[in-house]
């Protein structure tokens, strides 16, 4: 009873009428005005203070035409789609090894070693992103201005690239590479610049990269949920989300357990 007044209390009254005390058949039509209210005053009294519907979303698992995205703004790995616990944790090792090797390397580098000595050529300016499209991805993406000089299927990213880039450059390749993604989506040769330009991007991380690789798990948690279960680049989407949300800190984009 007490919860009902505590409830009742914040409900302002839209008629008012005085109970007269009078008994009547709940079974038969009410024979006046002040019965009625009476009626409808019981039937309130009888109903709880919250209702909540009870529904089984799995009915219309295979009816869904929008994909749902979460308030982080991240969307979540399809049934069978988020790797095991196991891999994730192996990935993440494997990947801190790999920045333990380019760290060591950078110191052992000789300080006067230049890159355009190695590979004949220099990088293109911070500010070029269709000269670094080019660099990267060859002739398919060449300009009015490509010369039959360029390469025709890019530069990987090779060691003696990524170790000569400063930081600004590393973030702001990333931040081209993400653009690419989402202008004309994904490629293997993409994949690997993302992997070296995460294994030399320094921590703690800058307000400007951070933001990025969470636009990038983002990216490719939208692809991913397209592909087949049995599509290549999903372990490629998989795995950068996996090293940007455990090895990066940004757990809040990770994919949720999985079965180990």
């Amino acid at each position: 009873m007490a919860s009902e007044q505590d409830g009742n209390q914040f409900m302002s009254q839209a008629l008012y009428f005085e109970d007269n005390g009078d008994e009547f058949d709940l079974n038969l039509p009410p024979t006046s005005g002040h019965e009625y209210l009476r009626r409808v005053q019981l039937e309130a009294q009888q109903c709880p203070a919250v209702m909540c519907a009870n529904i089984d979303p799995s009915h219309f698992a295979d009816k869904q035409t929008v994909k749902f995205i979460s308030g982080k703004g991240c969307l979540s790995a399809p049934v069978g789609y988020a790797p095991p616990q196991s891999w994730q944790k192996a990935q993440v090792a494997h990947f801190s090894n790999v920045r333990l090797s380019l760290s060591r390397y950078k110191m052992t580098k000789k300080e006067n070693c230049s890159v355009a000595t190695e590979l004949g050529h220099d990088l293109p300016n911070i500010l070029d992103d269709v000269g670094w499209c080019r660099f990267c991805f060859g002739n398919k993406h060449k300009s009015e201005n490509s010369t039959e000089n360029d390469n025709e299927d890019g530069v990987p990213p090779l060691l003696s690239i990524v170790t000569a880039m400063p930081q600004p450059l590393i973030e702001q390749v990333i931040d081209y590479h993400i653009s690419w993604l989402e202008a004309t989506g994904f490629t293997v040769r993409q994949g690997q610049w993302f992997y070296a330009l995460l294994g030399c991007l320094e921590k703690p991380l800058t307000p400007e990269a951070c933001s990025s690789i969470r636009t990038l798990v983002r990216l490719c948690a939208n692809r991913r949920a397209s592909l087949d279960k049995d599509d290549p680049l999903l372990m490629h989407f998989n795995l950068l989300i996996c090293l940007v949300t455990k090895y990066f800190d940004q757990s809040d984009l990770a994919d949720r357990k999985s079965v180990v």
